[in-house]
């Protein structure tokens, strides 16, 4: 979704591929929504408002799926965490994180 958001360059394609996004499995989403904070996605698409809330969503629906993260997820989600201040100020996320033994 994210090579979608990058070659639309428009804002509604971004809202959509919020839509769909809580489709798809729930770390995939989370990982998604991480990416958003990239200062390349931010500059252009994004406010920290908008992607506040995405958090917020994913985590008010996280325990309506039993999936688990991969290996891959849980190391990519780590690097991302570690990266981006405004995503650590989640408490309730870092703590689903840690739970899975990530040291963030």
């Amino acid at each position: 979704m994210l090579e979608i958001v990058e070659g639309s360059g428009y804002k509604y394609t971004l809202d959509s591929c919020f839509g769909i996004s809580r489709r798809i499995n729930k770390w995939e989403r989370l990982l998604f929504i991480v990416c958003l904070f990239d200062e390349k996605y931010k500059t252009i698409f994004c406010d920290t408002r908008q992607l506040g809330n995405a958090i917020r969503q994913w985590d008010y629906e996280f325990n309506r799926s039993a999936t688990q993260p991969i290996n891959d997820q849980l190391n990519l989600l780590a690097d991302k965490f570690r990266n981006y201040k405004v995503i650590q100020d989640n408490q309730s996320i870092v703590f689903t994180l840690k739970t899975y033994g990530l040291d963030i």
